[in-house]
């Protein structure tokens, strides 16, 4: 069950469109058409596309476009996990006194003021238009959703909101660039495999006219497959992608 109480396959079908136009938008700014082979770093790449597209999902369209959050959505991660690197360094007994004034610590609580500065307008405009405005529709994304829910228990500081969605990138983000980073390199190594995915692919999108629906999704058979298999047989770890 989702936040705001609807089905997890509506929630798909509903959403599946809005996150296919924001790939589209966020593959031709990240990684345009070109007519020599240029060599990326990919998983840089990939970060930047899924901050993007993810934001979408978590904040909306307008805030999902701006440099300083993707910013924020993108090195969240890196920063925590530097942070508790940090920490580990120290004795056990020494970190009540020492952990605080560590930099790692700074940066971090700079990141969660800064995201909560970002929110924080969007927060209030949509608590304002909800109460002046009869007319005002409801956004349909998690920022929306978590505010939905946050409602229902008297909880609706910007700071709790702002946590919630670095969270919510802390588990996204990474995780999921790490996943598509490990299955292009493998597909790089197995390239056998790429014609019968790329024809897969042509055809569900023939088959759809031209957009990737989510019975177009069901019918790339070959691809699911292929992804579950080297998730099987390479499965992501403590990995470093150049």
């Amino acid at each position: 069950m989702s936040l705001h109480g609807s089905h997890p396959k509506t929630d798909t079908v509903r959403l599946n469109p809005t996150i296919c136009a924001e790939v589209d938008t966020a593959m031709r700014q990240h990684l345009p058409p070109c007519s020599d082979w240029t060599e990326v770093n990919i998983n840089s790449k990939l970060v930047d596309i899924v901050a993007r597209v993810s934001g979408r999902v978590f904040v909306g369209p307008d805030l999902c476009q701006d440099p300083e959050y993707l910013e924020c959505a993108s090195r969240y991660t890196v920063i925590l996990m530097e942070t508790v690197r940090a920490i580990k360094q120290i004795r056990p007994w020494l970190r009540p006194f020492l952990v605080p004034r560590l930099p790692e610590i700074r940066r971090l609580r700079d990141m969660e003021k800064r995201a909560a500065k970002h929110l924080q307008p969007i927060v209030r405009e949509r608590i304002e238009s909800q109460k002046n405005d009869p007319n005002w529709q409801r956004p349909d994304d998690m920022l929306q959703w978590l505010m939905n829910r946050s409602a229902e228990h008297d909880a609706t500081s910007v700071e709790e909101l702002a946590k919630l969605q670095l969270g919510l990138i802390f588990a996204a983000i990474h995780t999921t660039t790490m996943t598509a980073t490990n299955i292009l390199y493998t597909l790089a190594v197995t390239p056998e495999y790429i014609s019968p995915l790329r024809e897969e692919i042509r055809k569900a999108l023939t088959d759809n006219d031209g957009t990737i629906t989510s019975r177009a999704l069901q019918q790339m058979e070959k691809l699911d497959s292929y992804m579950k298999e080297v998730m099987r047989k390479y499965p992501p770890g403590i990995s470093t992608y150049h």
